[in-house]
């Protein structure tokens, strides 16, 4: 995602290369994940979208830690 994103950005920029400014500008690894996350969700948020709400809990489990 993040290679992605800077690889875009170059190739925008009509550059052949990629620097740590482009791995900043993209906002690291976090922002990358963050965004694409966000692009997915999108569809699956829409108003009155019940599939993101059936969906979550089958990606989340909680789990209680106990001291041994």
């Amino acid at each position: 995602m993040c290679l992605r994103e800077m690889y875009d950005l170059a190739i925008g920029e009509n550059r052949r290369t990629m620097t740590p400014a482009d791995y900043e500008h993209v906002g690291r690894i976090e922002g990358a994940i963050a965004r694409r996350a966000h692009l997915a969700s999108q569809p699956l948020a829409q108003p009155g979208s019940t599939v993101l709400e059936r969906l979550l809990p089958r990606f989340v489990t909680l789990a209680i830690a106990t001291s041994p």
